[in-house]
């Protein structure tokens, strides 16, 4: 106990035996510099060879490649009242590392009531399979980019390596809040993930939360707030396909305040799905970000109970200002089965079904969604462009290509234009579909559109059904161009 250790070579406390036992007790260690001979190393803290350590108040600071290590399959550390800060690279080793806290190797740690801050690389790194860190009552924050240009990051989970979070803020970092590599797996509960800062023009980032490819995230009791790009990002590896884990679920979450790339003023969505992962939300609030609240792309699978998204605003696309800010967006295949659903304050559209897969909206309502900026349709790309003459228009729900959606118990309400628009769209080479959607509306209301529906020039539309649905305050109640098939309409007398 008491132990003070400055300016060491390679460790400043090594514990490394299958036999060594280290209890320790008011630690300070400083400075540690790499070794000589090889440039390598300079931990603070290092336990390793199936080491058994355990730590109670103790400071690392300034030392290089990590303050607190943990190596090797049989290495256990328990370390409480921590602080590990400022430490520095290691240009001369391999691993130029600056980690806060490093768990490698199949090694464990639990660490608890601890500040992991100020560090050039992420502050807690767990990676390696079989490594599996349990972390509590802990702040990451202010891991961001020093003078030589390394990536930093608030908790980084990578190749095999798990970690269980519980009671942990993370807080103005760079680069990301949490990042969850291939093959790395986390279970988090109450969590604070806030004010992730973009690293830079190339490889922004700022992401609140990355879950990317072969992962299993499970998140419960979370908030995420004021991050940069988006708040949570899930993506799988391209051209991927579900399969039969959950890649990130949340229950009882917060993600709110997302801001763009400041590069680009590109992004600020709420959550991000994309290329083949699969999803499960509860409880889920998504709130005040900007360009879509929540989007599916490529293939995903999305089941959704007691969604609210709230007051999306459109891009602030430095070149093109003003553009979406939908709700809710499901592209490319993807799948979506959502019940007791509340979508408002949206821009252009509360939801959008964009090629979809067969999806599901039970017990929704989407009320309040406004028309865009005028600078969306004075874009020079075509994408964003109306035609000659053609104002802006707002909707509930929105399909396009051959989406198959069935709605049932809805409200659409406020929405300006109209409830429902149904048109061909482009796909993503910007020709036309070759097929119209497939929709089906049952036990819904309409109230204060100027168009109920409107069946936009479909000259293959598949198949709309109506069923025991309430028009009310309508400038018209369907409106369409031409189609190949006929709508099906079953209105009840004694409702409508």
């Amino acid at each position: 106990s008491h132990v003070y250790v400055d300016k060491a070579s390679g460790y400043g406390m090594l514990v490394s035996d299958s036999t060594a036992v280290g209890t320790f007790t008011d630690v300070v260690v400083t400075n540690t510099k790499p070794e000589e001979s090889s440039g390598y190393f300079g931990f603070g803290f290092y336990s390793g060879g199936t080491g058994v350590a355990n730590i109670d108040r103790a400071l690392f600071e300034g030392n290089h490649l990590a303050g607190l290590a943990s190596y090797g399959i049989g290495t256990q550390v328990t370390a409480t009242n921590v602080v590990s800060r400022a430490t520095l690279l290691t240009p001369g080793n391999p691993a130029n590392l600056g980690h806060g806290v490093f768990v490698n190797t199949g090694s464990e740690m639990t660490l608890s009531s601890a500040l992991v801050e100020g560090n050039p690389f992420a502050g807690i790194h767990v990676t390696a399979e079989k490594s599996y860190l349990t972390l509590s009552e802990t702040v990451i924050r202010d891991n961001t980019l020093d003078a030589t240009g390394y990536r930093p990051g608030g908790l980084e989970i990578s190749s095999g390596g798990s970690a269980e979070v519980d009671q942990v803020i993370v807080e103005n970092n760079m680069w990301f809040g949490i990042a969850i590599e291939p093959d790395g797996t986390l279970e988090g509960s109450n969590l604070v993930v806030t004010g992730t800062q973009a690293y830079n023009e190339e490889s922004p980032l700022g992401f609140g939360i990355i879950n990317h490819w072969d992962t299993i995230v499970s998140l419960s009791q979370c908030y995420v707030s004021d991050n940069t790009t988006m708040g949570v990002y899930s993506v799988g590896e391209e051209g991927s396909t579900p399969g039969e884990d959950v890649n990130i679920s949340l229950r009882d979450v917060i993600i709110t305040d997302t801001r763009p790339d400041p590069f680009t003023g590109d992004g600020g969505i709420g959550l991000y799905v994309v290329n083949g992962h699969m999803c499960t939300m509860e409880n889920v609030t998504i709130d005040r970000n900007l360009f879509a609240g929540l989007a599916f792309a490529n293939q995903c699978e999305a089941t959704v109970s007691n969604l609210v998204i709230r007051d999306t605003d459109s891009s602030e696309n430095y070149e093109h200002p003003g553009y979406f800010g939908w709700g809710l967006s499901v592209e490319s295949g993807s799948t979506f089965s959502g019940s007791h659903v509340l979508i408002e304050g949206a821009k252009d559209t509360g939801a959008l079904f964009y090629d979809t897969a067969h999806s599901t909206l039970d017990n929704v309502v989407i009320r309040g969604t406004t028309p865009v900026s005028c600078a969306l349709y004075e874009s020079s790309d075509p994408a964003y462009c109306l035609a000659q003459g053609e104002t802006a228009v707002s909707r509930a729900l929105t399909l396009e290509g051959g989406s198959i959606v069935l709605v049932t118990d809805f409200e659409f309400s406020d929405n300006g234009t109209m409830g429902v628009h149904v048109l061909l769209g482009l796909d993503s080479d910007r020709v036309p579909f070759e097929s119209g959607p497939n929709l089906v509306l049952t036990n819904g209301g309409f109230l204060d559109h100027e168009v109920g529906i409107c069946i936009d020039d479909l000259p293959e539309f598949n198949e709309m059904t109506l069923h025991n649905n309430v028009y009310h305050d309508e400038e018209v109640m369907i409106s369409y161009d031409h189609m190949a098939a006929p709508i099906t309409h079953y209105p009840d007398p004694e409702e409508q």
